[in-house]
């Protein structure tokens, strides 16, 4: 009896399932030895592309999924925990985590973030794993002004901030070489800038490099012919030549040693001491720095007539620095040097024996 009175039953009933609580957790990636959500591979090289898959969830019915860059399932239950994209066509892939009771819904097309998974509680991972499957190319590179050809000068003290960019290349890795004109690698720079001061006179290519895996290049590698990456790889088709020159003050002799004089006698936040002077097989050179704009001090060694005969890049620190350079192979006569850190310039004359 339900009530003292009249009553009636609805004619059919909601049916409650109380399942246990599902958590997608966050996955995450190993691959060559580097974990995360953003990979790179390079198709059909027969180089294994490995990608060993991790979650936060501890659910006994939790599977992985691949994706398009939609959300679409291609491949709906990965066995195991480690996928191999080396087989995989060219494209942008997804890899889901699925937690889910009841029965399984999702399959071949269906998508994961708008489609139901299952006729019971489901839910996908907070995050999903890209993994970007391109054969490197790497395009053409440029001054960030368009040039493919710049000349600085070199020994002014000023900042030779070269900046590029690149053009048509793949969405793979990327960084760029600085190499000699022999295409030997010299520096590796951070960006795509960097401050050609901070080098010797010279000719230098900068090379723009796509690549897959790990990168291998190495200071000293010949750019041409070295493995850059331990996957695949792409030089650009092209390079920015830098024509760094040296610094020379002309003639005749008396403007040259009146532009150098100068700069011994201004007032800078350093002194330089040389001993001994005159010198005949080794100078040293004292800096008292009381602070520095750089770590690194470049040492230069004009002749009386301006031309540079010596450059060399020294560490620098606050304080002290004592610096010896060889000067045996040097002519007899007038010299200066000039160090330079940053902006500040401290030269003095020395003879050489």
């Amino acid at each position: 009896v339900l009530a003292t009175s009249c009553f009636e039953l609805s004619e059919n009933f909601v049916r409650v399932d109380r399942a246990e609580p599902v958590d997608g957790g966050e996955i995450s990636g190993l691959s060559n030895g580097e974990s995360g959500t953003l990979f790179y591979t390079c198709p059909g090289d027969d180089n294994g592309d490995f990608v060993i898959l991790e979650t936060t969830s501890l659910d006994t019915n939790y599977v992985y999924v691949i994706t398009d860059d939609t959300g679409k399932i291609l491949i709906p239950e990965i066995i195991g925990d480690v996928i191999d994209f080396d087989p995989a066509a060219p494209g942008t892939y997804r890899v889901y985590g699925i937690s889910y009771n009841g029965n399984q819904l999702y399959g071949f097309g269906t998508n994961v973030t708008t489609e139901p998974l299952s006729d019971n509680c489901y839910v996908t991972s907070a995050n999903f794993i890209t993994i970007i499957v391109s054969e490197p190319e790497g395009g053409t590179v440029a001054t960030t002004e368009g040039d493919t050809t710049v000349t600085v000068v070199n020994g002014d003290g000023e900042l030779d901030v070269i900046a590029v960019q690149t053009t048509g290349a793949s969405q793979t890795l990327y960084t760029y070489l600085i190499t000699d004109e022999n295409n030997i690698i010299v520096v590796i720079p951070d960006g795509n800038s960097y401050d050609f001061e901070s080098l010797a006179a010279g000719v230098y290519r900068i090379w723009g490099l796509a690549y897959t895996g790990a990168l291998t290049a190495t200071v000293g590698d010949n750019a041409a012919t070295a493995d850059l990456s331990d996957d695949c790889f792409d030089l650009s088709s092209n390079f920015v030549q830098v024509n760094s020159e040296p610094l020379t003050f002309g003639s005749p002799e008396e403007d040259v040693e009146a532009r150098f004089e100068a700069q011994a006698s201004a007032v800078v936040s350093s002194s330089i001491r040389l001993s001994p002077n005159p010198a005949q097989d080794n100078l040293v050179a004292d800096l008292d720095m009381s602070s520095i704009e750089r770590p690194i001090t470049t040492i230069r060694i004009f002749s009386a007539t301006g031309q540079m005969v010596l450059q060399r890049n020294e560490s620098a620190v606050e304080g002290a620095n004592r610096y010896s350079i060889g000067v045996n192979d040097l002519a007899p006569g007038l010299y200066w040097l000039q160090a330079v850190n940053g902006g500040v310039v401290q030269t003095a004359k020395f003879v050489k024996q």
